[in-house]
């Protein structure tokens, strides 16, 4: 029988596909945060190194996993129906929300954000507008990796989202 005909077919673990999507958002988040922190660590190396520092010493905060986890969450509820062109506008400007609204929060509970922008196009230290075309790739790959097995969704549930 085609599984993407019959959402009940069992999946790995013996879980009915539907049920493992949605059971499994903690364990999706926390692969999105520490693939984010990955991304980041490589990042701010890759920069430090640029900027002339022999070790390439990587900056980053555990914070930043809550916060790619949450981002990573909630670009899987988006539609991958639209043009993309769309699609990477929409992507970028989801990222900036997440990002700015987590740096106030943390700002407002810790009284630092551990992001503190202070060069290139910023808004109040919490996003940086220079980033939009890093932020653009790393959602538009986010939509190629959404999909894979890994995370036992259909072709029908991609489909409908």
């Amino acid at each position: 029988m085609n599984p993407d005909l019959n959402p009940t077919l069992k999946q790995p673990f013996g879980v009915p596909q539907a049920e493992t999507h949605s059971q499994l958002w903690p364990v999706r988040a926390l692969c999105y945060g520490l693939l984010g922190l990955l991304l980041e660590s490589l990042f701010t190396g890759l920069r430090a190194a640029l900027d002339g520092d022999r070790f390439a010493a990587s900056t980053s905060s555990l914070w930043s996993i809550l916060v790619y986890g949450l981002g990573g969450l909630m670009l899987e509820g988006r539609s991958s129906r639209s043009r993309v062109a769309v699609r990477v506008t929409m992507n970028v400007l989801l990222i900036y929300a997440v990002e700015y609204t987590t740096g106030a929060l943390l700002r407002a509970l810790l009284g630092h954000c551990p992001w503190e922008y202070t060069r290139g196009w910023h808004v109040n230290g919490l996003v940086r507008l220079d980033y939009a075309p890093l932020w653009a790739l790393v959602g538009f790959g986010f939509e190629s990796w959404r999909g894979s097995p890994f995370w036992w969704v259909s072709r029908s549930e991609r489909r409908a989202s």
